[in-house]
């Protein structure tokens, strides 16, 4: 199960849990239900890049500085990006948690430059995949776009 809550107009922290009864035709990959959580991708505001101030993570993680990158879709474009087929992405790495073990990390934007809010950061809402060690090295264990993040609210994704 993944969560996010504690959103500001600055910050949104992820909490990803373990989920017992995991539908595999849900997750991605039936091999998805027992992965360990590697790293997630989400669809940034063009003018985004670098807009992250920190990432902070209590444990078992310990992610990275983001990155930033072009994203192509390869077959069908989401409708809600129809104006830019190959949106800007941000993807945070080093996010490991065994299975049956939860992580969290935290997201915060930058106080100067063109994202700093999420509204700005997240245009489209939080248009995320996941992803995680299984027998194909970085498999796609899911995509969803849970909408805008709402200051003061939280947000269940499926599992």
């Amino acid at each position: 199960n993944i969560m996010v809550n504690n959103i500001t107009n600055r910050s949104y922290t992820v909490n990803m849990m373990p989920n017992p009864s995991c539908e595999p035709s849900l997750s991605g990959r039936t091999d998805c239900c027992n992965t360990q959580f590697k790293k997630t991708e989400f669809v940034i505001g063009s003018e985004c890049r670098n807009a992250i101030a920190n990432i902070y993570s209590p444990g078992p993680s310990f992610p990275l500085a983001p990155s930033y990158q072009i994203f192509t879709y390869p077959v069908t474009i989401p409708p809600e990006m129809a104006d830019n087929p190959s949106p800007l992405t941000g993807k945070i790495v080093n996010l490991f948690s065994s299975a049956g073990q939860s992580t969290r990390f935290t997201v915060t934007l930058k106080t100067f430059g063109p994202c700093q809010t999420l509204e700005t950061f997240l245009p489209y809402g939080y248009w995320y995949a996941a992803y995680g060690d299984t027998y194909k090295i970085d498999a796609c264990c899911g995509q969803e776009n849970v909408g805008p993040l709402i200051p003061g609210g939280s947000t269940a994704m499926r599992p």
